[in-house]
Order: structure tokens, then sequence, then C-alpha cells
């Protein structure tokens, strides 16, 4: 049976919000927001789920959310890096033996089972994929001077958000650290690293994970 990990990252500072609490942790109707992400994959198909968070903060997630509220697929709760594809990176390296992973960011507490089940069966087909939503206002592309030059179909622009789906290798190819490929393929499945030739060129979004 193929492995299914998600790997939700919450080790974010919220400084878009100007919050001193961290966004993953601020109370939506009475629960940490990232509660409800976890929630969602606790009760789907995923065979297990690795929380990375800020440094310092496995224990306080640990007590206050994952034992608090029975959170039971999390196997492993890591620290995280400064940037987001450091967290990735942390991640990967401990989804052991994982076939696929769903890349979910912790501060979206509103993915559903539907979405989370019609990923999973579109990365085993196309190999990788990212939810996303179809866009409802006019989108402009600006010229260099600020000006609008193109107005593109609504019907062609999706909004991506996640959780963004690929095996630990096609996640791995992309993680700007040296040897990141053959570390996390060690950790995961200890097997070769992917030569360039076999890096997709572009993640996938089909229409089965948006959505709807």
């Amino acid at each position: 049976m193929e492995k299914f990990t998600a790997i939700v990252l919450a080790g974010g500072t919220g400084k878009r919000m100007h919050s001193h609490i961290h966004k993953q942790y601020l109370t939506l109707a009475g629960k940490p927001v990232l509660y409800y992400a976890l929630k969602a994959f606790e009760e789907s198909d995923i065979t297990d789920i690795i929380l990375v968070t800020g440094a310092d903060e496995e224990a306080y997630c640990k007590r206050k959310i994952i034992d608090k509220y029975h959170i039971g697929k999390v196997k492993a709760i890591v620290p995280g890096g400064v940037e987001r594809y450091h967290s990735v990176y942390a991640g990967l390296c401990a989804a052991e033996g994982a076939d696929y992973v769903l890349i979910h960011d912790g501060a979206r507490p509103l993915v559903s089972a539907d979405i989370i089940k019609r990923s999973m069966q579109a990365v085993k087909e196309y190999r990788a994929c990212v939810a996303g939503m179809p866009v409802k206002d006019t989108i402009k592309i600006a010229d260099e001077d600020g000006y609008a030059k193109l107005t593109p179909e609504r019907s062609k622009v999706c909004l991506k958000q996640t959780p963004q789906s690929a095996s630990p290798r096609r996640f791995a190819v992309f993680c700007p650290r040296p040897n990141a490929v053959n570390a996390v393929l060690t950790a995961v499945h200890n097997t070769p690293a992917p030569s360039p030739r076999e890096a997709p060129k572009s993640t996938a979004v089909p229409r089965a994970a948006r959505k709807a």
C-alpha cells in the first residue's frame, strides 16, 4: 500500500499580520488555527503527519495541540528553519518511507476532506499537483511602469493554495541546499538521487485538485 505523508508547516511568524501571536496559534472558534488543518488530515486517508514548527515550539505544540486534541497521526514534530524551504526540507527528511507527501500551510484552516482526497488522487495520476481555486476578480498584468498591459481570462487563472503534492524525490530537487536530494532520499527511501533530466520543469495544477 502506498504511503501518503502530510507535512504541515507551522513555523511562520505572521509578519504580514503585524501580530505578536503567530497566526497558526491564533484562536478560531475557540481552537488554534493549526488545529483545524491537523484535524482535517487526521480524519483523512493520509498515513501520517509530520508537523514542522518554529524553533523551540515543539513542546508547546505537542502539549497544547497534539495531545490536547488527540491528533494521533502526528508521528514527528520537528523544528523548521528561517525560510519556508528550510522547513520543507526538515519535513521531507522526517517523512520516512513516504511515497507521496502533501505539504500544507498550518495557517490555512479550511483545507477540506475533499481537497485532501482529490490531491491524493491527482498526485498519483499527474505525479505533482497543487490545490487552487478559480479567481472571481478581474486580474490585470502590469508593465514595468505600473500601467495595465494585459487582462488574462479569469477561466485560465487560478489562485495557488496548499496542499502541494508530489513524491519526496521531486520536492527534494528544488531544495536550495547542497546534497539536499541525497539527504532526503537517504532519509526517506535510501534510494539514488535523480539525475537532472528527471527534475520536473513545472508543477501541474490539474483540475482534479482544484477547489470547487
